[in-house]
């Protein structure tokens, strides 16, 4: 936790620093569906799960065209799935959902390019890594689930990917409105098989500009 502290005091600073450099500095947040991939799941009848996602961002504007975007933000991602259990005879005695949430931290590191004036069109590309926080699991029937944090990796990696608009309000101002998608190309099982990531969001930001002319 200290870290996460210390690595959020210097992001929040650079950014204060950096007022003649081209940054913006802004708040970003939505709604995403999420689900896990990979050997361990195919067994499962996966369900749609819905997840969020808030970041602190920033943004260094190399030119007009191409910027380089940032951030530190919590993001809860897992699956939720459809259990069925039978007998030896193949009659179903219990049924019901099971979910299971990860939540992280993410910092990204996005190439973004933007086609515009006051109406932007964006696309974004680049990796993101993340850092497991807190596992927690529950179902629709009584059953202990034998998973605990130790049964991961901590660290998640993967790449990020954009498209969105973007409004500038005024000079210092700006809005957008974005679909991203985040597969995670790390396994994240500890142990045996694989578990990874995907997540996909609707995010909508607001930014202000910390260039001083």
């Amino acid at each position: 936790m200290k870290n996460i502290i210390l690595i959020i005091v210097i992001f929040i600073s650079l950014s204060i620093n950096a007022q003649d450099k081209g940054f913006s500095i802004g708040l970003e947040a939505g709604p995403s569906i999420v689900t896990l991939y990979g050997d361990n799941t195919t067994d499962f009848d996966k369900k749609i799960k819905i997840s969020g996602i808030g970041a602190i961002t920033t943004k260094f504007n190399f030119n007009k065209f191409f910027s380089l975007k940032s951030g530190i933000g919590f993001e809860r991602k897992g699956i939720t799935s459809y259990l069925e259990f039978t007998n030896e005879f193949g009659e179903t005695i219990m049924e019901g959902t099971s979910t299971s949430n990860f939540d992280y931290v993410t910092i990204p590191l996005l190439a973004q390019l933007e086609l515009g004036n006051k109406v932007k069109f964006l696309l974004n590309m680049g990796p993101y890594i993340s850092y497991l926080l807190r596992f927690s699991s529950n179902s629709s029937f009584d059953i202990n689930s034998s998973s605990t944090l130790d049964s991961f990796n901590r660290f998640d990696f993967g790449i990020t990917s954009n498209i969105g608009i973007l409004y500038k309000i005024n000079e210092d101002l700006s809005i957008t409105i974005e679909a991203r998608n985040s597969l995670g190309l790390y396994n994240i099982a500890a142990y045996s098989g694989s578990i990874k990531t995907n997540s996909l969001a609707i995010i909508t930001g607001i930014s202000y500009s910390l260039n001083k002319e």
